[in-house]
């Protein structure tokens, strides 16, 4: 229900901010769902193995239409980088996000937290001599349409901007502010 409804949201945000008066796509309208389990459906779990999940997104005015910003994404990143043991991988199209912590912090619009939780834990684990790795896998280009070096290539440049001062380029980057802890051999 969860995910449909989700789905439904960014459906109709999307259809007023590019489609509204494009009558070959209409708004979609969430159905009402039973709180019993219906019978008839146990046909359709035989042989098969229950598993848990956990869904998680993140919607805000641009991508959802909603004023206050849902970030269960980041807090559960967070909250699993604080809590990993040996290791952290994270796989994603983008990486932007500053290390916020200590004296020498610079203004940003960039809110996540995810490069702060990787500096404290990267940082804990320094401090207690134990082996703790970080592996960040991004594209080579961001996925969007256009030639990097034309005009129509200021996208990705941003990102890859952006990208370059949240890992190692900026004040504020993971390496930087881990180097100025002393952490030579990442």
């Amino acid at each position: 229900q969860d995910v449909a409804r989700h789905f439904i949201q960014r459906w109709n945000h999307l259809k007023t901010e590019k489609l509204r008066y494009n009558s070959k796509y209409t708004f979609l309208v969430p159905k009402a769902y039973s709180k019993t389990f219906n019978p008839e459906r146990k046909s359709l779990l035989k042989g098969v193995t229950p598993a848990q999940c956990q869904v998680l997104r993140s919607c805000s005015t641009w991508s959802a239409g909603q004023d206050l910003t849902e970030f269960s994404i980041m807090q559960a990143l967070v909250n699993t980088i604080a809590a990993a043991e040996h290791y952290i991988y994270i796989e994603n199209q983008f990486f932007i996000s500053y290390v916020k912590t200590g004296d020498n912090i610079i203004f940003s619009d960039v809110k996540n937290d995810i490069a702060t939780a990787l500096f404290e834990r990267v940082l804990k684990a320094h401090k207690s001599r134990e082996t703790f790795r970080v592996y960040i896998l991004l594209p080579l280009l961001p996925a969007f349409e256009g030639d990097i070096a034309g005009d129509s290539g200021s996208g990705m440049r941003a990102i890859m901007y952006y990208q370059f001062q949240s890992i190692s380029r900026g004040k504020n980057s993971l390496i930087y502010r881990l180097e100025m802890e002393g952490i030579q051999d990442w």
